[in-house]
């Protein structure tokens, strides 16, 4: 969840139909202002994100940026960052729900 807003951020969960089938979750902060997503049951995982920033004349083709989760599964996103985020890491390894 946004520590400010939770209504600021849509997730959803997603299995690849490719292999290796990875889980995964696409994240969008939904607002122009800069969101943390909460996410519990997550200690890790890697987000791959585009943002828009102020200073980007083309934010639709704006390079990538790659982001680590906290061990505590934090996320900072930037301004209508749409984010997906694999390689998750489950809390103990065990698979459990997670909660945004």
């Amino acid at each position: 969840s946004n520590t400010s807003d939770p209504s600021a951020l849509y997730a959803l969960a997603f299995t690849a139909t490719a292999p290796p089938h990875a889980r995964s979750l696409l994240l969008v902060n939904k607002r122009q202002a800069p969101a943390t997503a909460a996410l519990t049951g997550l200690t890790g995982g890697e987000a791959s994100c585009v943002e828009v920033g102020a200073g980007l004349s083309e934010p639709g083709f704006a390079p990538i940026v790659v982001k680590r989760l906290s061990s505590a599964g934090v996320l900072a996103m930037g301004g209508f960052a749409t984010c997906v985020v694999s390689s998750l890491q489950l809390d103990g390894g065990v698979e459990q729900d997670v909660v945004v």
